[in-house]
């Protein structure tokens, strides 16, 4: 992957995450990078792919609360039928 286009918060695949990805490892971003809004709006996708949807949703908000407005984190919350 690369990194510096990518950032260091989209360590997770789009839509073909599998549940396996949200092992303790895949905290590790948002923990060593936990003011990127990014890292957890990729640990909510991971999340909800695993089927933790009120872990998934946090996550996203959290995304929220660092980058307000953010697109997938509010079209996530959306698809869920939350406001962002």
């Amino acid at each position: 992957m690369d990194r510096a286009r990518h950032g260091p918060g989209n360590f997770l695949p789009g839509p073909n995450v599998q549940p396996t990805m949200t092992t303790p490892h895949a905290f590790a971003i948002p923990r060593a990078f936990p003011g990127s809004a990014n890292a957890w709006d990729s640990l909510g996708e991971g999340l909800l792919a695993d089927g933790q949807r009120e872990a998934g949703i946090a996550a996203y908000r959290k995304a929220l609360e660092i980058r307000p407005g953010l697109p997938s984190a509010a079209e996530a919350l959306r698809r869920l039928g939350l406001s962002p």
